[in-house]
């Protein structure tokens, strides 16, 4: 809180507290009719407490309704600021009259002369409205900082070539030593396969199994080492037993391969699927 806010809010609740001692004071100074029809004298006289409560009540209404004002964002259309404006001036106006006639009366009873009883509540009634105009100044501003804040805020430029983000260095995606007992893989040599050989890459085109030469679904792969093919096996063992077939991606990441291999592999995991 700045100081500024702190002078205005001072001197707003200086000026609730002096109205709400005000008027619960002057409940104690009926008048000479509200006694007769007591049927008792001013030294018998205690005010009841729903009489002092609801003296109490008028300037504590004016309190909440300048903090609704100073810390809600309103709606700028016409209908939110007419109610807006037209309840704040309704409750300001029953306020500050009710405040001035008991803080008068309670100045007369004191026996003040007849013009400070008539000015004297303008006072403080003066003092919560200039209170209450500036903090409502400060509440403006707060929020005006706040959308100023958020508007700064940098901009998320799209990717050039429409991939979600984390994905834009796939290749450079690490398997966590942790969760992989078979990690890091070891080197692998041959020729990486031609990009724009297809045939194992479509389930439907890829070779048929060999019952003479391959064993336990393990069969060889065009330039894909058997170790890759039984570490494929192994970390996607329950989609094939569910007759899965796992993405690309999700091969890419579990074998730490490029896009030709994973591609390969994931036409010899189709067959294990199958089968």
């Amino acid at each position: 809180m700045n100081t500024a806010k702190i002078w205005a809010t001072g001197a707003f609740l200086l000026g609730v507290g002096v109205s709400i001692s005000a008027n619960v004071a002057h409940t104690y100074y009926p008048a000479a009719e509200v006694l007769r029809g007591a049927h008792k004298t001013a030294e018998e006289w205690s005010p009841p407490v729903g009489a002092q409560l609801a003296a109490a009540f008028y300037p504590l209404a004016l309190l909440l309704v300048v903090e609704l004002l100073s810390r809600v964002e309103w709606p700028a259309t016409w209908g939110w600021q007419a109610s807006r404006y037209g309840g704040t001036a309704l409750v300001a106006g029953v306020a500050a009259v009710v405040s001035y006639r008991h803080m008068s009366a309670l100045l007369d009873a004191y026996g003040e002369d007849d013009l400070t009883a008539m000015i004297g509540p303008l006072a403080v009634d003066g003092l919560m409205v200039v209170a209450s105009f500036a903090l409502l100044a400060l509440g403006r501003e707060t929020v005006t900082e706040s959308s100023a804040t958020v508007a700064d805020l940098p901009q998320s430029e799209p990717w050039a070539d429409d991939r979600p983000v984390g994905m834009e260095h796939w290749d450079d995606v690490e398997p966590d030593p942790q969760t992989l007992s078979w990690w890091p893989l070891p080197a692998i040599d041959g020729p990486q396969p031609d990009e724009t050989d297809t045939t194992l890459r479509d389930p439907a085109k890829s070779p048929e199994l060999d019952p003479e030469t391959e064993t336990a679904g393990e069969y060889a792969v065009p330039d894909v080492p058997a170790e890759v093919l039984a570490r494929a096996r192994e970390t996607f063992a329950g989609d094939l037993d569910e007759g899965r077939v796992p993405g690309v991606r999700p091969i890419r990441k579990a074998l730490n391969c490029g896009q030709p291999r994973a591609q390969e592999i994931r036409a010899y995991l189709a067959v294990l699927a199958n089968q």
